[in-house]
């Protein structure tokens, strides 16, 4: 999922000025953040550790 947002990111930097660019990176930031909570979370689950 990294490889998709950091081709997007790309695309809107050279499309943007560099203050929307930085607010979608965030967002992509925030995103993955909760991407690897969420494989955390199930990986717990899946052990088998409540």
């Amino acid at each position: 999922m990294s490889i998709f947002f950091y081709v997007i990111y790309w695309s809107l930097r050279l499309r943007y000025p560099p203050s929307t660019v930085q607010a979608v990176k965030s967002i992509f930031t925030i995103i993955g953040i909760g991407e690897l909570l969420a494989s955390i979370a199930s990986a717990e689950g899946a052990a088998g550790v409540p």
